[in-house]
């Protein structure tokens, strides 16, 4: 199992989506990680272009936007 050293809480980077993005803005996530922004643009309602130089953390980012989809009843349109 892979774990990322850099997690950050979903309700900071929630909190700081809002704080920084207009309403109907798209959020640039260069360095996706374990996908914490991802989760925390799509659930306030944001846009976002995320990407990741390694590939070993991408399983990380499918298993939590699946996770969300599957809370949300597949609410969130996700495209890779």
């Amino acid at each position: 199992n892979v774990a990322h050293p850099t997690v950050k809480p979903l309700a900071l980077m929630r909190y700081l989506c809002r704080l920084v993005t207009p309403p109907g803005g798209v959020i640039l996530e260069p360095f996706a990680g374990s996908g914490t922004t991802v989760e925390a643009a799509l659930r306030e309602g944001f846009n976002i272009i995320a990407i990741e130089r390694e590939t070993e953390y991408l399983p990380l980012i499918q298993e939590r936007l699946d996770r969300m989809k599957e809370e949300t009843d597949g609410q969130f349109d996700l495209t890779w």
